[in-house]
């Protein structure tokens, strides 16, 4: 049972459900994040954040990162 409101908050955002399909995926393809970034066009630094549930995450870069990992979830958390 989770005690501290902050830390159920943060494990219910989308942002950290978010990172951990992006984590599940990019293992399931046998991905390192250098590997995901470089078929992303995006930094490993980006895809670092991405899987630590980073919200400032753009919305056109979780796409890119969901088209190189060839899933077609709708991207709901993160800004413009």
């Amino acid at each position: 049972m989770i005690q501290n409101d902050s830390i159920k908050d943060a494990l219910d955002s989308a942002e950290y459900r978010r990172s951990r399909i992006v984590f599940r995926r990019r293992m399931e393809l046998g991905l390192s994040q250098t590997a995901l970034a470089e078929k992303a066009g995006v930094t490993q630094k980006t895809i670092s954040r991405v899987e630590g549930g980073d919200p400032g995450i753009r919305t056109s870069t979780i796409e890119k990162v969901y088209a190189a990992l060839e899933m077609k979830e709708e991207v709901s958390a993160g800004t413009n």
